[in-house]
């Protein structure tokens, strides 16, 4: 099969020339000679092997192929200007479109922050949330650009993480019960999951196994803010992070906070792109959210969460 052997130029020239209707007005808004235009139509068809304007026409029709390589060649031109705004963008430390996929437990405590953050570095931002699988799998399917997640991870091909902060679990019960060891709650109180399709629903099932503890799961859910209501409302524990406590600070005065036996049970937060696309953009995105996350419990918990 032949090669195409022709460029951009060759191409806004058959476009112009269908556009205007004749070679001239085409030279014209080309701002080059109608000799010049002439040779770029002529070397397309000749690489093409066939004609693509019929010019005993006036005003200058394409071809049926003419037609289908304008066709083509307007939607290449306007992909190919895109591309070169999203370069000249990322030179000025701009990006025009950025999909982003987060964690539905980080929504509620940093997703305004990320938009404040975003808007003077981003011309149009996309936010979607979810689960860690499911976000993954949109990233690596190209439909989100850059995922904030759980680093539960095994390392995967053409996917790289930049680590945002590492927390520890913590087990909260309301403050009205009295102080309790781990295994004595599991055994007396009414345990709040979160829901097991989710990592940290697994996560915190699989220590407690490892443990050889049994909690009895009352309730469960997948939000963050219901499981604290429910601990607000003496209904049950459970085991969380300060990143779960921060989707409703004003309930930390009613509630009790005690570190898990050691080693106790930890989370990592990381930032996932595509290879090394948004290399630069990610560490800058990490210390800004870390940064984000720490000041939310600035005199809070600084015992506890000793790993931020």
């Amino acid at each position: 099969m032949k090669k195409f052997n022709f460029d951009l130029r060759h191409l806004k020239a058959l476009i112009a020339v269908i556009d205007t209707g004749s070679f001239s007005a085409a030279a014209e808004q080309l701002s080059q000679t109608q000799s010049a235009v002439s040779q770029l139509i002529s070397s397309i068809e000749n690489n093409l092997n066939t004609q693509l304007l019929d010019r005993s026409k006036r005003p200058i029709r394409p071809t049926l192929a003419g037609h289908e390589l304008y066709e083509f060649g307007s939607k290449f031109i306007t992909e190919s200007k895109r591309a070169e705004e999203r370069i000249h963008a990322l030179d000025n430390h701009q990006i025009m479109r950025l999909r982003i996929g987060m964690i539905d437990s980080l929504v509620g405590v940093i997703g305004l922050d990320l938009f404040q953050f975003l808007e003077p570095k981003v011309n149009h931002v996309s936010l979607s949330t979810g689960l860690a699988p499911s976000l993954l799998e949109k990233l690596k399917l190209g439909d989100l650009d850059i995922i904030l997640t759980m680093n539960h991870l095994e390392p995967l091909r053409n996917i790289t993480i930049t680590p945002i902060l590492t927390e520890k679990y913590l087990a909260i019960t309301p403050k009205s019960w009295p102080e309790q060891s781990i295994k004595s709650l599991c055994n007396n109180q009414n345990y709040i999951s979160y829901t097991s399709s989710s990592p940290t629903g697994s996560q915190t099932l699989d220590w407690f196994k490892w443990r050889k503890l049994n909690p009895t799961t009352r309730f469960e859910s997948s939000r963050a803010d219901t499981v604290l209501e429910l601990i607000d409302a003496g209904l049950g524990w459970t085991l969380a992070t300060p990143v779960f406590l921060a989707h409703n600070m004003a309930l930390l005065d009613n509630i009790r906070v005690m570190p898990l036996p050691e080693p106790g049970l930890s989370r990592s937060l990381a930032i996932a792109t595509r290879g090394h696309e948004l290399e630069s953009f990610s560490l800058l995105l990490a210390d800004e959210m870390k940064s984000t996350i720490a000041n939310k419990f600035d005199g809070f918990l600084t015992e506890s969460w000793k790993l931020l």
